[in-house]
């Protein structure tokens, strides 16, 4: 009878940028459910490093900390340009391995 839902752990995000002009909510990270029989699990963070949040807020909840996004309000700052077709993907695909 029971549905447990276990969340990513200890994962590492880095250099994403989110633009949410309009505001509302860019960064979610989930508190993981730790009912029994899931309470005698202890749960780790995910890491941040490196990304930015232009004009969104973050609901990020423990284990996960905020450290590693930078929030910058939309009215501050004009975002960067969207990356270039081969600035992105993995490099092989690229040609560049």
């Amino acid at each position: 009878g029971y549905q447990m839902v276990l969340l990513p752990e200890r994962n590492t995000f880095t250099g994403n940028l989110s633009y949410r002009p309009d505001g509302g909510v860019a960064v979610t990270a989930s508190v993981q459910d730790t009912a029994p029989p899931l309470a005698k699990f202890s749960f780790q963070p995910n890491t941040f490093r490196g990304n930015v949040v232009h004009g969104g807020t973050l609901d990020v909840n423990p284990p996960n900390r905020t450290e590693g996004i930078v929030v910058v309000p939309s009215r501050d700052r004009t975002p960067p340009a969207p990356p270039r077709t081969e600035q992105t993907g993995p490099s092989w695909q690229a040609g560049q391995d």
